[in-house]
């Protein structure tokens, strides 16, 4: 590590309010900072102070934050900060994340101390309902439950329970707590409270809610590990304090109760997260549960303009003027503006009032565009953006209408899609590319490497697919940016950058031998649903997305065909989503062998009775395969059924992609045209079949030569053979062999472009005319 007496801290930009709150380490602390006062980098700066200056080890201290999100960000700039200051620290040693994930590392490391034992399970929000659900003939039997679960259904009644069981954990109330109230209702509840706790230990299971106070117990019931963990964690940072919630609270006031270095970082003007039991409260009251707290103010915005700026002060001072009284419900500060308008002379904030009338509205707003455009305070307007809470409401709706109507296109932006240039290193977070294209692209934009790019060196390379795939994402970034006029030109197109040659394909198929114990293994499968999926992705080759998107509409039990007209992939943030299939000739019919059809039949009457148990807990559709609330089944979910089958049957690992693989590898094998293949397999061209699965191509071309070379070498001309009688068996050699010597017949029939056996037929008759004449004339 680098000498820290012989070097001056760097802090940047700080402002004097974020250099005291950075230097100031010992003791109990609070950060209020407002909206764009650079939260963040002071909360980086000062575990780089820690570190750096006063020799902290990362392992001594905790960052907690709301989102998995921020603490990567968090991570990220840390990380960064420490490299650029050329400092050797293993930072992974850090407890940074969401207090969750804190949590469940404490519980990770010291299990065999709390109810749980190994291999417990982590449920989520719908495992937790579904829990209930599965037992809610238990909790009916509880006297008087309609108190607080009346006239609903048993889905209905588990998702209110949910909600009670969720409340009570995250404010640490104990049966024994609620049986001493004398509402009736809360005796109930109680019982019904109690019932669910022992429900989680019989499963050996973990909600969400319980994972902080089985932590919170774990320090609290064991002087051990509480002691331990006391004197490792010598510094506590909390970001978002304000969205905390009590059981939190009480967690980080154990963790830091040894040595008081606990400092807290939030606003109180952006609570958020009341309904998930959160308190303002929390960081109201903060400085006094701890004695001698120092308290620093960010006040000065960096990311909005002055008129936004001045416009939240206003609208919060005016709460007050209307008659509010703030007084203890938040701490008083004012925010300054660092930045100063973009457009001088223009407002930044306008409020287009209006009549409750829709039109009325929308012409105000239309109004509104065409001036700032004739007075050219725009000169686009892709400049303008609306900004509403949510763009599902009626209203927004009606309004993009309104506009789409009078001739103003617009585009409509959802979740967190940001094309400003200065976001580019973020759309590229996670993109594996070569350096050399990176660093030139990074040139091009004329952006230093290392603010794009992190260097990473792997052993295993990436695939080419994925390589190009994240390659076409930069692009298209870059082409929206340009478009938006945020950068001049796309410079990661063709036009500046060649991209790499694709490598030859490689494929990965299932042997003869394990494809054969695979298939017999399925048909003697007891899961009508692990059965009927691996059955049809080996005898009809689809993809895995195409599965996911079958119907029984799809399914013609009369023809024995399926026909496939839709896929089903996930997009993260989106979730599952359904789309077309890869290609025009992936829309296909397939007939499909009689085995799997009556399979499909015996599944379908299987979730048919499954639906009925499940009443109205499963939703109504058409799906093929679903999960228990009647949802679609995530594609997903079809690799962890393989595996588990390929570990049961002890054959080695395959992907559902080489189950796809084996099945257009055998078809080619057996003689079947390639024309056929291709349409089977959905392909939309037939050279991509004979590209992909040129080696088994290349096999079949073998086995015509050999039959070639022996039908040029024979001297004589066959003759035809007797029909068998019916006592005399069809073949007088082993059938198999037989069946093999006809595959390779017609594979090189195939080959050289007979349609049928006919012709084949008659082009041998010629050779060995050809042959007889040949040997008259040598005579």
């Amino acid at each position: 590590m680098t000498d820290k007496n012989s070097m001056r801290f760097d802090f940047g930009q700080a402002n004097d309010e974020q250099k005291k709150a950075i230097q100031h380490i010992d003791g109990p602390a609070l950060i209020i900072a407002g909206p764009g006062t650079g939260k963040t980098f002071t909360l980086v700066k000062r575990v780089v102070y820690l570190i750096v200056e006063k020799g902290v080890k990362p392992e001594n201290i905790l960052i907690a934050t709301f989102t998995e999100k921020a603490a990567k960000e968090l991570i990220t700039r840390i990380t960064n900060e420490l490299i650029r200051l050329n400092i050797n620290v293993n930072i992974n040693e850090l407890y940074i994340g969401t207090i969750h994930s804190i949590c469940l590392r404490l519980i990770k490391e010291n299990v065999e101390f709390t109810r749980l034992k190994k291999n417990y399970r982590l449920m989520d929000e719908f495992d937790q309902k579904y829990m209930i659900y599965r037992n809610h003939k238990i909790f009916d039997e509880i006297p008087n439950l309609e108190l607080i679960a009346d006239r609903l259904s048993p889905w209905e009644k588990s998702k209110q329970l949910a909600y009670y069981f969720n409340a009570i954990s995250e404010e640490m109330i104990t049966v024994e707590d609620l049986l001493k109230d004398n509402d009736a209702a809360v005796q109930v509840l109680a019982r019904a409270y109690e019932v669910y706790l022992k429900l989680l230990d019989e499963e050996n299971a973990m909600d969400f809610s319980s994972i902080q106070v089985i932590a919170y117990n774990l320090l609290k019931d064991h002087d051990l590990i509480r002691n331990k963990i006391q004197e490792q964690i010598q510094y506590v940072m909390i970001d978002e304090y304000q969205d905390t919630n009590y059981v939190q609270e009480q967690l980080i006031f154990l963790i830091a109760a040894k040595h008081h270095n606990i400092c807290v970082v939030g606003d109180d003007d952006q609570g958020l997260y009341r309904f998930r039991g959160a308190t303002i409260r929390n960081i109201l009251e903060f400085p006094n549960k701890w004695k001698d707290c120092a308290k620093f103010n960010l006040i000065e915005n960096y990311r909005s303009e002055r008129d936004i700026v001045n416009f939240y002060n206003d609208w919060m001072q005016s709460t007050e003027l209307s008659g509010f009284k703030w007084q203890n419900f938040r701490y008083e500060k004012a925010i300054k503006p660092s930045k100063k308008n973009l457009i001088e002379g223009v407002p930044t904030v306008v409020k287009v009032s209006g009549q409750r009338n829709l039109e009325n509205w929308g012409d105000n707003i239309i109004d509104f565009i065409n001036k700032l455009k004739a007075s050219h305070t725009i000169t686009d307007y892709n400049q303008i953006a609306f900004l509403f809470r949510s763009v599902r409401n009626d209203r927004v709706k009606a309004l993009a209408d309104y506009l789409e109507k009078h001739g103003y296109n617009y585009m409509k932006l959802r979740y967190e899609v940001n094309i400003q240039a200065c976001t580019l290193a973020n759309a590229f977070a996670g993109k594996a590319v070569s350096k050399n294209w990176s660093s030139d692209l990074a040139e091009r934009i004329g952006v230093p490497f290392d603010e794009l790019f992190n260097e990473k060196i792997t052993e295993e390379p990436y695939a080419y697919e994925t390589i190009h795939k994240f390659k076409r994402i930069i692009r298209a970034v870059l082409s929206l940016a340009k478009k938006n006029r945020l950068v001049t030109d796309n410079y990661a197109s063709a036009d500046y950058i060649n991209f790499p040659k694709r490598p030859p394909h490689k494929i990965e198929c299932m042997t003869d031998e394990d494809a054969k114990r695979f298939y017999k293994f399925i048909l003697d499968y007891p899961d009508i649903r692990y059965k009927t999926a691996m059955l049809l992705f080996l005898l009809t080759g689809f993809r895995r997305g195409e599965v996911a998107g079958l119907e029984w509409k799809d399914i013609d039990f009369e023809k024995s065909e399926i026909t496939v007209c839709r896929s089903v992939t996930t997009v993260k943030e989106f979730g599952m989503i359904e789309k077309e299939p890869k290609t025009d000739m992936s829309k296909r019919t397939l007939a499909v062998p009689e085995v799997l059809i009556e399979t499909l039949k015996e599944y379908h009457e299987w979730q048919i009775n499954r639906r009925a148990e499940l009443g109205d807990y499963m939703q109504e559709n058409d799906y093929l395969f679903t999960q228990e609330n009647g949802k679609r089944l995530y594609p997903s979910t079809f690799t962890g059924w393989l595996n588990k089958m390929l570990r049961e049957a002890n054959i080695d690992h395959y992907s559902l992609h080489s189950l796809r693989h084996t099945n257009i590898t055998l078809q080619i094998a057996a003689g079947i045209p390639i024309v056929t293949v291709s349409a089977r397999a959905g392909h939309a061209r037939t050279s991509t079949t004979s590209d992909i699965y040129a080696y088994a191509l290349r096999s079949t071309d073998r086995i015509a030569a050999d039959k070639l070379g022996s039908i040029f070498s024979d001297e004589q001309k066959p003759t035809e053979s007797p029909k068998p009688t019916e006592e005399e068996p069809l073949f007088d050699v082993d059938e198999q062999a037989v069946m093999a010597e006809f595959k390779r017949m017609k594979s090189e029939m195939k080959r050289l472009g007979f349609e049928t056996m006919e012709e084949y037929k008659e082009y041998l008759e010629f050779l060995e005319m050809k042959k007889a004449k040949k040997k008259d004339f040598q005579m």
